[in-house]
């Protein structure tokens, strides 16, 4: 829709005090994400005193960004391995919160599928995230 001049888009902030420890495994099924100017979607996992509690950005893109950055967001002293298994670009393997490439810092993934995100996600009929909190690391 067109907003006028000094209104704002309605938002919505879903969250939980629920704790996931390791072994958990996020599942998301979406039919669509907003896109557009000024829009920024996201689903973020986030522990407590943050940054040292870490948080893991399962989706996120700002306006009309064709693809999904994936972020890890931890303390001072956390890395990326560079010798992953993975689809996406590495955009920043320092995953400070004051450091990388996201917005607040961060190591960096930038999904490669053309329609991981945006026109060609909706177009497409929406697609599925899954995101492991593993001892070897996020998966």
């Amino acid at each position: 829709t067109s907003v006028t001049y000094m209104n704002k888009r309605n938002s919505v902030r879903m969250q939980t005090r629920a704790f996931f420890p390791i072994g958990s495994i996020f599942v998301i099924d979406a039919m669509h994400v907003p896109f557009g100017c000024s829009v920024w979607p996201a689903i973020w996992t986030k522990g407590p005193d943050w940054p040292v509690g870490g948080e893991i950005d399962i989706v996120e893109q700002v306006n009309l960004a064709p693809s999904n950055q994936m972020t890890l967001h931890t303390a001072n002293g956390c890395t990326q391995a560079t010798d992953v298994k993975q689809s996406g670009k590495t955009l920043s393997t320092n995953c400070s919160a004051t450091g990388g490439s996201a917005p607040a810092g961060g190591c960096s993934v930038m999904e490669q599928q053309s329609a991981s995100f945006g026109k060609a996600f909706a177009d497409n009929g929406g697609g599925v995230w899954a995101t492991q909190l593993d001892v070897t690391g996020v998966l």
